[in-house]
């Protein structure tokens, strides 16, 4: 049955018995992983079962450079892409001494950006070693608050640079997530995997 898994048991004589897992698990819902589409998309979260997820995208290349990697939501609908969808923020720390910060934001967006350069050539570059990798947690169980999302990520920007991003961002409305795209803000992803994995607080 989903959600067990055999256990050994010192006291059970045949060894071995059928447990289900608990709390604090990681299971993991599905991964993407691109081939030149302009975007992945990951459906089956089950706010149900799990109030948060965790998301890994590796190695994400971009088929245009100098792009921002940018994230939205959807339920049974559909992904929500309207102009005002969403807001959030972005720091950006560059290389060297580290001296290098920027930061971005917005209120009112069509996605949540995970990189928020707005500089030429200090976005996610498309040339061989560059591209976007990150870790990321996402909310969406809760009714007090609006779905949303908080991670760090590393990219080598088309300079090339290589530069750490803090970014987190929200749906602006009380939706009950099932899906989430991920994309570049123009061009295809030539290769990478998004996976998603629901965590069970207990």
């Amino acid at each position: 049955t989903n959600g067990y898994f055999l256990s050994a048991q010192s006291g059970n004589t045949g060894g071995l018995t059928w447990a289900e897992v608990s709390g604090g698990a990681w299971t993991l819902i599905g991964s993407q992983e691109a081939d030149g589409e302009t975007s992945l998309t990951q459906t089956g979260l089950d706010a149900s079962t799990y109030h948060s997820f965790g998301v890994i995208f590796s190695g994400m290349h971009p088929g245009t450079d100098d792009v921002t990697p940018q994230i939205q939501f959807g339920d049974s609908s559909g992904i929500d892409t309207g102009g005002s969808d969403y807001s959030f923020s972005t720091a950006q720390f560059g290389s060297g001494d580290g001296s290098s910060f920027t930061r971005q934001g917005s209120v009112s967006s069509a996605t949540i950006d995970l990189e928020g350069q707005d500089a030429s050539t200090d976005r996610v570059g498309s040339a061989a070693g560059e591209g976007w990798s990150a870790s990321a947690t996402l909310h969406i169980g809760s009714t007090g608050m609006y779905p949303h999302i908080h991670g760090t990520g590393f990219y080598r920007t088309a300079q090339p640079h290589p530069r750490t991003a803090l970014f987190s961002g929200s749906r602006l409305s009380q939706i009950v997530v099932d899906r989430i795209l991920f994309k570049f803000s123009s061009g295809s992803i030539v290769s990478g995997k998004m996976s998603v994995f629901g965590i069970k607080h207990t």
